[in-house]
């Protein structure tokens, strides 16, 4: 950890949107460290970052002041940690490398820490922390159980209950383990949550998307989230009822013009437990789209399948 008196600001993904589990994730590591010692502060660089869905969900916890917005200028001259990403492209990164594309983002001064629970996409970074789990907040809870330097309120520990519960869709997504359930049992023993697990599921599940009142470039670009320099765009909407449907014509013949040469629409039906996967793809390699059983993370299900076909494509087209 640095020594310096300059605040250490604690980011999470929000190019363009974040999450529950970066924002809870930086709003507890930045406590964390804080007792330590340090100065150190969770910030956003997005102003439109966190959703209103994020806020009903945050709301519930009650008690947590949301990160500030910083301009990116002022982050990357302090020290900078990294929670639920490793690649600096997918928050200050990506502003520099478009705003200053003669300051490539590897040199930039690299994070002191990454706390992640994606595949490492190999940035150079002092110290990572960097495990496959369900969610961000899974390894903020296992630091406080192998290291006592690291300790938690009463709120912070329920903070992460609510973001391992929503990053894991409710404990059921495909990406949760037995660690996040490990994580969640060891909080409830050791901590005062004062709200019952089936009643943190139930407020997360309860936050779904109103497609009803979102016009198709909102359904578009919701939760929407960039890959591969850009090249892929994958977006999120979570429904408890079937209201998209309504609007699906409309969606397809829109979604064949955004600027992504493969562009996914990930639908998570929470009502009937399912994944439907649109596919706008201008090579021609996926098909249309794929209902599956499960609600799918975005992060370890679909994007990984991606890459896979796609460099499956590319080996064939060469030999």
């Amino acid at each position: 950890m640095t020594n310096d008196k300059k605040t250490i600001y604690i980011l999470g993904h929000n190019y363009t949107y974040t999450d529950v589990d970066s924002i809870i994730s930086s709003i507890v590591l930045a406590d964390m460290i804080k007792r330590q010692g340090y100065l150190a502060e969770p910030v956003i660089i997005n102003p439109d970052a966190i959703s209103q869905n994020n806020r009903e969900i945050i709301n519930c916890i009650g008690g947590l002041n949301l990160p500030k917005l910083k301009a990116v200028k002022e982050v990357i001259n302090n020290p900078i940690i990294l929670v639920d990403h490793n690649n600096p492209l997918y928050s200050y990164g990506f502003f520099l490398t478009e705003t200053e594309p003669e300051k490539p983002v590897f040199k930039l001064a690299a994070p002191i820490l990454c706390v992640d629970h994606h595949y490492d996409e190999g940035f150079p970074a002092n110290n990572k922390i960097i495990d496959i789990v369900g969610s961000t907040c899974t390894l903020l809870a296992e630091m406080t159980m192998v290291d006592e330097k690291f300790e938690l309120s009463d709120l912070n520990a329920k903070a992460l209950v609510y973001g391992i519960v929503s990053d894991t869709k409710g404990l059921k997504s495909s990406a949760v383990c037995e660690r996040d359930m490990n994580a969640i049992y060891y909080l409830y023993n050791n901590y005062e949550i004062n709200v019952e697990l089936n009643k943190v599921i139930d407020q997360v599940l309860g936050v779904t998307d109103d497609v009803s009142k979102m016009n198709v470039d909102q359904i578009l670009k919701n939760s929407l989230k960039e890959y591969c320099n850009g090249n892929i765009g994958i977006a999120v909407i979570e429904v408890s009822n079937d209201d998209y449907t309504e609007k699906i014509k409309e969606i397809k013949e829109r979604a064949v013009y955004t600027k992504y040469p493969l562009y996914i629409l990930m639908i998570l039906k929470h009502h009937t437990d399912e994944t439907l996967i649109y596919y706008f793809d201008k090579k021609g390699i996926f098909p249309d789209e794929e209902r599956i059983s499960g609600l799918l993370s975005r992060s370890q299900d679909v994007l990984p399948h991606v890459l896979i076909r796609m460099f499956y494509e590319n080996y064939l087209n060469q030999n």
